[in-house]
């Protein structure tokens, strides 16, 4: 039972909008506004320290392979 005074509904608060998120690692990572700002957007992204760890692991797992 809803209280009274009380609206019922979706919370006026609940903001609905795409969500973007990272693919970098095995799960889903959803980046702050500030990493979409300064990585994500434009070429800056080889600054990101997920983008950073990713390409390390990569270039590890490509050069192992090559090398069996």
């Amino acid at each position: 039972m809803a209280q009274e005074g009380m609206s019922r509904g979706k919370c006026p608060y609940l903001v609905e909008k795409k969500i973007v998120f990272c693919g970098v690692g095995r799960e889903m990572y959803i980046p702050s506004p500030f990493q979409l700002y300064e990585y994500c957007r434009d070429d800056s992204h080889s600054k990101c320290p997920f983008y950073l760890v990713n390409d390390k692991v990569v270039r590890i797992y490509s050069n192992r392979e090559r090398h069996h």
